[in-house]
């Protein structure tokens, strides 16, 4: 119970972070 929570947690923030990632890179492509 405890390993699934921290792993379903840890995939949340991973999907964050590449989400953040895509839309920084998307406006820096447009800015540029």
């Amino acid at each position: 119970n405890y390993i699934s929570a921290t792993l379903a947690l840890y995939l949340d923030m991973f999907n964050v972070f590449q989400s953040l990632l895509m839309l920084l890179g998307i406006m820096g492509g447009d800015s540029d």
